[in-house]
C-alpha cells in the first residue's frame, strides 16, 4: 500500500506539475469568492451536488458528469467524499482537464456506449497522437483496461492518458537535463 501511496503521490504531483501550466485556475480572490458563494451551509466542504450547481452556474463550457465525477475524486485528496477549501483549486483546475479527457475519449468511442474496444481503439489511436501498429496497439490496449474486461472505460482511460502524459513530459524533462 505504501507504494501504491507514493506511486499515486507522484503521479498527482505529475499531473499538478502539468495542469498548472496548461490548466490555469482563477486569481486566489476570485477562488475565495466562489467557495464562499457556493459553500451554502458554510460548513467548509463542498458535496458533489454543490459542485454540480458551481459548474452549471460558473463554467457550464466544463458541464460533462463524467468528466465532474473525475474530477471531484481526483481533487478529493482525503477521501472524505467532499472538497476541502486546500483541494477547491485542484477541483477546479481538474475540471478542465477531465473534460478535454471526456472529449477525447467520446470521440474513440464511435459507437457512443461510453466504453471503448480494441477495435476502437485502434481506429481511434491516430486522433490521440499515437501512431500504433496492432500489435502495440493490443499491448497499450490491455495495459489501459485494468479490470480485464476487454473494455475500456472512462475511468480506465483517464489513469492510462494521465500516465502516458506524465511518462512522455519526464522523459522530455530527462533529455533537457541532459
Amino acid at each position: 500500500t505504501n507504494m501504491r501511496v507514493s506511486q499515486s503521490a507522484r503521479a498527482r504531483q505529475s499531473f499538478m506539475r502539468e495542469a498548472m501550466r496548461d490548466y490555469p485556475v482563477p486569481a486566489r480572490e476570485e477562488l475565495h469568492k466562489l467557495w464562499e458563494r457556493f459553500d451554502y451551509n458554510g460548513n467548509g466542504l463542498l458535496s458533489l451536488a454543490e459542485i454540480d450547481k458551481l459548474v452549471r452556474e460558473e463554467y457550464p463550457q466544463y458541464d460533462d458528469k463524467q468528466a465532474l465525477l473525475r474530477a471531484y475524486k481526483f481533487a478529493d485528496q482525503d477521501g472524505s467524499g467532499f472538497i476541502t477549501k486546500n483541494e477547491f483549486a485542484t477541483l477546479v483546475r481538474s475540471l478542465a482537464y477531465f473534460k478535454a479527457l471526456a472529449e477525447e475519449f467520446r470521440e474513440v468511442d464511435a459507437s457512443g456506449d461510453r466504453r471503448i474496444d480494441f477495435d476502437e481503439f485502434l481506429a481511434g489511436a491516430p486522433r490521440m497522437g499515437l501512431n500504433l501498429g496492432e500489435a502495440e496497439a493490443r499491448a497499450i490496449f490491455d495495459k489501459m483496461d485494468t479490470d480485464h474486461g476487454g473494455l475500456v472505460l472512462f475511468e480506465e482511460f483517464c489513469a492510462f492518458m494521465g500516465r502516458l502524459k506524465a511518462e512522455h513530459r519526464d522523459r522530455a524533462e530527462l533529455r533537457s537535463a541532459v
